[in-house]
């Protein structure tokens, strides 16, 4: 029997961190296949174990991008700080997942702030890694939609997107200064 409350399991999250997950993404559009009543029992349960997480947020108000900072030499301290800001975007997109500002959400590609927010990372990090959940599922053919929004994420400022949803291995892509 399914607890329909509870999307994200105290036993799978200390799987994760007992792993070294320590940033998962749930930017997909299964997020909400519990409801309004899941996804805030995922974020409870995120923040009472104190991971970190991307693709969800408890509302629109929130910050969507984490940014990692380290040394870029780890044998030199004196060397300058390397930041990297990482997103968690979804494309398969179900109207009522999309976060708002009255109730938690995925972070949908439809999002007005999604290039801007792109482009004032890449102004602030070193590096912008997008992972973005686009494409047909099962199918190791890029469409051009995909090709479309990955290549506006780039021209934004991202440097890396990491596709998932397709369960299939697709081309790499190198496009003006990004890898897709």
């Amino acid at each position: 029997l399914m607890d329909d409350s509870l999307y994200v399991r105290p036993a799978a999250l200390r799987g994760l961190l007992e792993a070294g997950i320590t940033l998962p993404c749930f930017a997909n559009e299964h997020i909400f296949n519990y409801g309004i009543t899941g996804i805030q029992s995922t974020l409870n349960l995120l923040n009472e174990y104190g991971m970190d997480y991307l693709g969800i947020t408890a509302d629109s108000t929130q910050p969507y991008y984490r940014t990692i900072t380290g040394a870029a030499d780890a044998t030199d301290p004196s060397a300058r700080a390397y930041t990297v800001s990482v997103l968690g975007i979804n494309d398969i997109i179900r109207s009522h997942s999309t976060v708002r500002e009255d109730r938690p959400g995925v972070i949908n590609s439809t999002v007005p702030s999604i290039y801007e927010t792109v482009y004032l990372l890449s102004q602030s990090s070193d590096q912008v890694v997008i992972y973005l959940h686009f494409g047909e599922s099962n199918s190791g053919i890029i469409t051009e939609d995909q090709r479309e929004l990955a290549h506006m994420l780039i021209d934004a400022g991202a440097d890396i997107i990491v596709g998932s949803h397709s369960h299939m291995v697709q081309p790499v892509e190198r496009y003006a200064d990004g890898l897709i």
